[in-house]
């Protein structure tokens, strides 16, 4: 499945209702759709925050089950170029630093992240398996 969305803030919502949609659509157990449905929301907020910047863009965002226990999504933007997998911090759990964890947190819950660059396209895969 695929869709195209407007990057904004006030469509993450929707965005996420279709994320999970498509999921329960393909059968994706209840554990697998809560780690893809919280790395969705952090993907789609850096897109939108600081691959956007605010300016007008769309997002893409295509759900396919590679398999009967794989479920891959991708998230296709046209935002400021940026591998966010070269940026990830180890994720701190002190107190003492709040935010900027957002892909240490992706890349904990998830069994595969990908990023790559395609002319002016930012490529982010995430896989999960059930």
């Amino acid at each position: 499945m695929i869709a195209v969305f407007p990057a904004k803030i006030d469509h993450l919502y929707t965005m996420l209702q279709w994320i999970c949609a498509a999921m329960k659509g393909a059968g994706v157990n209840d554990e697998v759709a809560y780690k893809v449905e919280l790395a969705s929301e952090e993907i789609i907020v850096n897109i939108i925050l600081h691959g956007y910047c605010d300016y007008p863009g769309d997002i893409e965002i295509t759900v396919n089950m590679i398999d009967s226990t794989t479920i891959e999504i991708c998230f296709k933007d046209n935002g400021i170029a940026h591998n966010p997998l070269t940026s990830a911090q180890k994720l701190d759990r002190s107190l003492e630093r709040v935010g900027g964890h957002g892909v240490a947190l992706i890349l904990s819950i998830m069994d595969s992240v990908v990023y790559e660059r395609q002319g002016l396209n930012n490529i982010l895969r995430v896989t999960c398996y059930q």
